[in-house]
């Protein structure tokens, strides 16, 4: 999926003109968890500014607009029922947050 992604990128920045290296496009699919939508609004907004994209800043960019990717829904249970090192230490706030994780099926368990 990354590789596919990857030449798909790549294919966008260049029929946009924008100069992207590689490892450059590597670390914006990483920091987008692989959502195309996500890689194509990055490759917009820095086109508009700049026609080449460095590996430093591809790095950077990266970090600042990481996709926040949830629990899925099979793995709540697990961490609401069962006692672990990782639970011990969760707060009331972690167990809310593990609630609206997807809060039109959680309350079913």
């Amino acid at each position: 999926a990354v590789v596919s992604t990857q030449s798909t990128g790549m294919s966008v920045a260049f029929k946009e003109g924008l100069k992207v290296p590689p490892p450059a496009m590597q670390q914006i699919i990483e920091g987008t968890n692989c959502d195309v939508r996500q890689i194509l609004n990055h490759l917009c907004m820095w086109s508009a500014d700049e026609k080449s994209i460095t590996y430093e800043q591809a790095t950077s960019e990266a970090k600042k607009a990481k996709k926040d990717t949830k629990t899925g829904i099979f793995d709540l249970p697990k961490l609401l029922f069962t006692s672990s090192e990782e639970t011990r230490r969760f707060k009331y706030s972690d167990y809310t947050d593990l609630f609206f994780q997807d809060y039109s099926l959680m309350p079913l368990f």
